[in-house]
């Protein structure tokens, strides 16, 4: 299971946490948490899944960025998170 974290970045950020918001209550993602950061909001999801349905509706309009980073292992699997960039 890859777990996902979209990044809210640049200028309007509050603009676009309430889009996201609204995007993920649209699509009954689960969002694990929000946090507040220095240049805008992380939120978290619980699958990878969810967050590329905000990702893709989000796409228009938007600059977004993606990587991966590997956060640890389970049972000998390797566990990755994707993290997107919109600004």
């Amino acid at each position: 299971m890859r777990k996902a974290a979209l990044q809210i970045r640049g200028i309007d950020v509050e603009k676009l946490l309430k889009k996201a918001l609204r995007l993920a209550d649209e699509t009954n993602a689960a969002v694990t948490g929000i946090a507040k950061d220095k240049s805008g909001y992380d939120m978290r999801f619980m699958h990878k899944k969810e967050a590329g349905k905000i990702i893709a509706a989000m796409r228009k309009g938007h600059s977004i960025e993606s990587s991966f980073k590997l956060v640890g292992e389970k049972k000998g699997k390797k566990l990755y998170r994707d993290f997107y960039v919109v600004k």
